[in-house]
């Protein structure tokens, strides 16, 4: 029996120096059936044709590849919009164009859903990396069952929690593509920020986020990492200001402040440093899971 289908977008912007390192780790995938969508963003440097070429010469890995492209530069938001009406398949997963997928990503998920029939959105392990995909540039593993939103057992809890921490890590989500016809989450986010916005009205419609406890996907951590420039936390106030102001302009808002600016602080230190000890104090705060096996030998 074939296995269905499976659709894979990545999102380019200026990708010259990352997007083959994508894209081979897209043709690697162990699930077959696959097809291929690359939504450029009009960037200025030679990505697209970078990709034209890549894709004449692996083609024959997809059921079907395609690029889009446009003239004017739109803003991450849209140019995913763009990349998942594109899509054909049931399941769609995606990837920046600085980012990758490990082999076994697509089957990972698709065996999850296949044992959780009810699940519509799945997030997975992530991967973390400074500047390069590689082993000696490998940060940590993010995401966990101890994180609070993955404890809890309902779309209300997990929209509270949202409220007050950006806690999901978009590139290791698999969608069901229905999930996109919600006419309440189309149109949601804004030109540098589309995923948290997204996240917030779909567990606030009552839809709960599932949790796989495998690594999926590989995230590149540099400067021009759009979480750590300052203009990512002015967008996540404005997602809150445009479309959740009656729950937030007040207690939530100001708890957001504070677990942002502690998400930062976590994210900056382990960019920044290699101190075990610091990094397990981090994620014994903000997760509530233990520290017992933390030593001096760590600092």
């Amino acid at each position: 029996m074939e296995q269905p289908l499976v659709s894979i977008y990545s999102l380019t912007y200026k990708s010259s120096k990352t997007i083959l390192e994508t894209l081979e780790s897209i043709y690697n995938l162990t699930y077959p059936n696959i097809e291929l969508v690359i939504s450029d963003d009009a960037s200025p440097d030679d990505t697209v044709e970078l990709c034209r070429k890549w894709v004449e010469t692996h083609k024959d890995r997809f059921v079907r590849s395609t690029i889009l492209t446009v003239s004017k530069n739109t803003g991450v938001a849209e140019n995913q919009r763009r990349a998942i009406k594109a899509c054909k398949a049931e399941w769609i997963k995606g990837v920046a164009g600085d980012d990758a997928l490990y082999p076994n990503c697509v089957e990972t998920f698709m065996n999850f859903v296949s044992e959780h029939p009810d699940a519509r959105m799945v997030v997975g392990k992530t991967g973390r990396f400074d500047t390069f995909l590689d082993d000696d540039h490998f940060i940590e593993e993010h995401g966990s069952r101890a994180m609070p939103i993955y404890k809890v057992s309902t779309a209300k809890q997990q929209y509270d929690i949202l409220l007050s921490w950006a806690c999901i890590d978009a590139p290791a989500v698999f969608y069901h593509k229905s999930v996109f016809e919600i006419p309440e989450l189309q149109n949601c986010g804004y030109m540098g920020l589309e995923d948290y916005p997204f996240f917030l009205r779909y567990t606030k419609l009552g839809n709960r986020i599932y949790f796989c406890d495998e690594l999926v996907c590989k995230y590149r951590k540099s400067s021009t990492s759009l979480q750590l420039t300052g203009n990512y936390g002015n967008l996540i106030t404005k997602s809150y200001l445009a479309h959740f102001f009656e729950e937030t302009h007040n207690y939530y808002h100001g708890l957001d402040k504070i677990a942002r600016y502690g998400v930062n602080i976590y994210d900056w230190i382990q960019c920044y440093t290699k101190s075990l000890f610091l990094r397990k104090l981090l994620k014994y705060m903000l997760y509530d899971s233990g520290i017992s096996d933390m030593s001096s030998s760590d600092i």
